[in-house]
């Protein structure tokens, strides 16, 4: 057993607190300290209050010797009470750190029995007989200073209900809580106890509250900070059910349950960063072209010009097999050789003019993939548009989210008919026949 000489709230939240305390002991040292956690447990009726100590939670004082193991448990009964029948009311107030030459103070509206201004103690004996109101608050306030220093003190404050009847609390109609991911809502809980100041307890009594949701038991309110992953399919909901109960002093209470409904939003953080990527994309397939498109118009000009068929036959066949040979060894380049055959109509004249016509099969997948990049050229270029917003709203529009899906299925796609066009290429340009065409264009 010990006595507290002084005391210090360390860090304090609603549950929990760390306090350091100086304490006395008789034996075998008295100036020691003590560095504890006090965790706060509460119900309707009491409070339980555990200690355990922390000896290394802060540096140790030189001048006291640090207690290592303490552990405490008090059970505390709530002073505020609900009274509908005779009860003996006593109450005696606890002073740690206050030293003799003590004064209380107390202001109440009760017809008390006894109060002592030098211990605290207050007694009441409560009999229904002498109170003529159905029901009735009793407010209490005990203020405790030092005599010769009244600028110190401390003050508790407490009350008694007497109701001769007592009734749950009630909710009113509940409506389906509709919100949207990526804000933030407060939802009202509609709920009152006929028995006037009776306190009201709210608490959860479901499954756990969903990510982001905390109910707030003073203001009696549901806080929903509404993050991007509660649904998961564009287009669609989330649904919580949410169990709901509220209690009075007297431990009556009523339930009811809360439908909460998520609606589905775009993460423009999310969206931004897609529409980047894309559009670096493009940027790097463009990189290469100038060069590229420069060489193709000259094989169609020099195919159309009629000029040395020789040399005509020799760059195509080196420049088709120089690109394929990209696209056969190295996938990452895939995309920007087929940026390049997308860009100029002449790839198809050099094509024309080596294949037979037993080809047709290869002129017209290329046909189509031609097309095929030109159309998702077409939405790169809308993709532009998002390139240098700061507008969040930009990109959450289901016009941006469908955009970025149709260039992301084509790209696929592309990338698909590119591969085979190139294996296809290599089994053109490798064969003989390929080279006697040539010659006999030549003659």
């Amino acid at each position: 057993m010990y006595k507290l000489n002084s005391s210090k709230i360390l860090q304090k939240s609603d549950t929990l607190m760390y306090v350091y305390f100086v304490v006395d002991m008789n034996w075998p040292l008295k100036n020691r300290d003590l560095v504890s956690d006090a965790l706060i447990i509460k119900n309707l009726n009491n409070i339980k209050i555990e200690m355990h100590s922390l000896p290394d939670y802060i540096p140790e004082n030189n001048k006291l010797v640090r207690i290592s193991e303490s552990r405490s448990i008090w059970n505390l009964e709530k002073i505020d009470k609900i009274i509908r029948e005779k009860f003996s009311f006593s109450y005696s107030p606890i002073i740690s750190d206050g030293g003799n030459n003590l004064i209380f103070d107390l202001q109440t509206n009760a017809p008390i029995d006894f109060f002592n201004p030098i211990s605290g103690q207050i007694n009441w004996e409560i009999d229904p007989n002498n109170i003529k109101e159905l029901e009735k608050t009793y407010d209490f306030k005990l203020k405790v200073y030092k005599q010769n220093k009244p600028e110190l003190f401390d003050i508790d404050s407490f009350k008694i209900i007497y109701s001769e009847n007592n009734f749950p609390p009630v909710f009113g109609k509940m409506s389906k809580w509709i919100v949207e991911e990526g804000k933030t809502y407060e939802y009202k809980l509609p709920v009152d106890d006929p028995n006037v100041n009776d306190s009201i307890l709210i608490e959860n009594i479901g499954a756990q509250l969903p990510r982001g949701m905390k109910l707030d038991n003073i203001n009696k309110t549901l806080l929903f900070d509404v993050d991007y992953d509660h649904v998961e399919k564009i287009n669609s909901t989330q649904n919580y059910d949410l169990q709901i109960r509220a209690s009075d002093l007297s431990g009556m209470s009523s339930q009811v349950s809360v439908s909460v409904v998520v609606m589905s939003t775009l993460n423009p953080q999310k969206v931004q960063e897609k529409v980047s990527e894309l559009i670096s994309e493009l940027e790097i397939q463009q990189d290469g072209l100038e060069e590229i498109n420069s060489n193709l118009k000259w094989i169609e000009a020099t195919s159309k010009n009629n000029r040395k068929l020789r040399t005509l036959g020799a760059a195509g066949i080196t420049f088709l097999g120089s690109v394929m040979g990209i696209l056969s060894t190295n996938a990452e380049i895939t995309r920007k050789a087929g940026a390049a055959i997308g860009a100029s109509g002449a790839v198809l004249s050099v094509i024309n003019e080596v294949l037979s016509r037993d080809d047709n099969e290869i002129k017209n997948l290329l046909r189509e993939t031609i097309k095929l990049q030109s159309n998702v050229k077409v939405k790169y270029d809308r993709l532009s548009f998002y390139k240098n917003s700061q507008n969040p709203s930009d990109f959450q529009n289901q016009e941006i989210d469908l955009l970025i899906k149709t260039i992301d299925n084509e790209r696929e796609t592309l990338n698909k008919n590119l591969f085979t066009i190139s294996e296809n290429y290599k089994i053109i340009i490798s064969e003989k026949r390929i080279r006697n065409m040539l010659r006999k264009k030549i003659l």
